[in-house]
């Protein structure tokens, strides 16, 4: 039974913006410092390919687990995009880089609790991967995994890179290094958030100032506050103003589901696991989504579901991504992913079950478990600009994956990154120049400066009903025949 979920939409006609400037979070760029150790690690051991496998994640007072928050995902697909970056000479790979393992292991090799039982992690070694270019499929010598622990007060975060081979079948420790929480590692641990109208105000300073830590402290500390019980607003308060936490507020959105014309309600879930869950719909019913701006201000919202913005599909980094820009007291209504420069061609959601969910599930991974809604307002200040490592859309790696080459090349591109030599003569990888002026994901319109005010992540889980759980993809393109709802 497949267990995931993915969806695409939002609307046509309505007033839609390119992101600011590029940039990526503190995590991005640490991982693409420390690879170099990782690749050097993998080298010495004679490691001819490597697969990369879920992190397990800790957030705040929850277990250390697989099912944290997107984190669990990302960090795999974010190694496996950084390795295939630095591991490459003259153009040619000197390490094999498999692509999805993890997805490999479970459908090909039918591999359980790897983490846990040793008996399961040679079975990982058994079984042949693709790799990440080209059609070959290879046995795999060493894998990568690790831990995201993110607990105390929140505002310190920990990542370890751990690898195990067929000969050494107990995790070890590659590299560990501690870093900043900041807005965008809150999002991917699973936490949701909301500022109050006053830290809004001081989130928009400490960006217009480039006080990142100040920023981020801001979001950690409402992030922290959301793992608590949310009390009922008072009469007197106005949603998007007191920092509560809730689906009808988020920072002044308020998000609702249909299926088949019916709302569905989004639950809070127990501590340890995201916060709020959703069940998942069944083959052949219709799901539409609304979001709508009860607040007094305009505001920019990223919509993803299944990793994906639902306008372009884009990976990126919420603040990078195109927005929904809604005046206060509008309603919009969301049917599916959206393309093209005035978002007016529509793949509807179409929940798939059997084949067709395992394809979706194959290209999206963990991604295919949640729904996440980011809220943004204007401000006069830009963001830090770093590179991202979050990967392709699928459309484009689908064509840049036919030899390591161009699939270099073009997660370079992606990331706003290129190679570099530093003055010892040693290859690194860092910002592009003249970064965010020459790509379309790049261009800034009337939404400058987008300071993250609010964020929500709702896992969507299997329904119990007895059928098999499905999940959506695009179903074609058409125009949208209610732009507004």
């Amino acid at each position: 039974m497949i267990h995931k979920f993915g969806l695409p939409a939002l609307v046509a006609g309505l007033c839609l913006v390119w992101a600011a400037p590029a940039r990526a979070d503190r995590l991005d760029a640490r991982l693409s410092q420390e690879m170099p150790k990782v690749v050097k690690y993998l080298k010495d051991k004679g490691y001819k390919n490597v697969g990369v496998l879920r992190f397990r994640a800790q957030r705040g007072t929850g277990n250390l687990g697989f099912s944290v928050g997107p984190i669990n995902g990302s960090m795999a697909e974010r190694v496996e995009n950084l390795l295939i970056v630095h591991t490459g000479e003259d153009g040619k790979p000197t390490i094999g880089v498999t692509h999805d393992a993890g997805q490999a292991a479970a459908q090909n090799a039918h591999v359980g609790a790897w983490y846990t039982n040793e008996a399961e992690r040679k079975k990982l070694f058994d079984a042949r991967y693709p790799l990440a270019w080209g059609t070959e499929k290879v046995k795999v010598d060493a894998f990568l995994t690790g831990k995201v622990v993110n607990v105390g007060d929140r505002k310190k975060t920990t990542v370890t890179i751990e690898c195990f081979s067929r000969t050494h079948l107990t995790p070890a420790k590659v590299v560990e290094f501690t870093l900043d929480t900041d807005p965008s590692l809150v999002r991917d641990l699973g936490y949701s958030f909301a500022l109050s109208r006053s830290q809004q105000q001081q989130a928009a300073e400490a960006q217009k100032e480039k006080k990142d830590q100040e920023l981020g402290d801001l979001v950690v500390s409402q992030a922290k506050e959301g793992e608590q019980k949310q009390q009922k607003p008072r009469p007197e308060q106005k949603p998007g103003q007191q920092g509560r936490i809730a689906v009808d507020d988020v920072a002044g959105i308020k998000f609702e589901m249909t299926v088949d014309g019916k709302p569905v309600t989004i639950a809070e879930a127990s501590a340890g696991d995201a916060k709020f869950q959703v069940p998942c719909p069944q083959k052949g019913q219709q799901v539409v989504m609304f979001l709508t701006n009860n607040s007094d201000q305009q505001l920019g919202v990223v919509l993803k579901v299944a990793g994906l913005n639902t306008i372009d599909q884009q990976t990126d980094e919420s603040p990078n991504c195109r927005k929904w820009v809604i005046p206060p007291s509008k309603r919009y209504t969301i049917r599916g992913y959206y393309s093209g420069p005035k978002a007016d061609k529509l793949s509807p959601f179409d929940v798939l079950d059997g084949e067709a969910a395992k394809k979706i599930v194959d290209q999206i991974g963990e991604r295919a478990s949640f729904i996440q809604i980011d809220v943004f307002k204007q401000s006069e200040g830009q963001q830090t600009k770093l590179i991202s490592a979050r990967g392709l859309k699928p459309d484009v790696r689908k064509v840049a994956a036919r030899s390591y080459n161009t699939l270099q090349t073009e997660q370079l591109r992606s990331m706003r990154a290129v190679r570099k030599v530093n003055a010892r003569g040693e290859a690194y990888i860092g910002p592009a120049e003249g970064e965010g002026k020459d790509t379309a994901e790049s261009v800034v319109t009337e939404f400058p400066g987008p300071v993250s005010i609010g964020a929500m992540s709702i896992r969507v889980v299997p329904s119990g009903d007895p059928a098999p759980t499905p999940v959506t993809e695009p179903t074609g393109t058409d125009p949208d025949s209610n732009p507004e709802g």
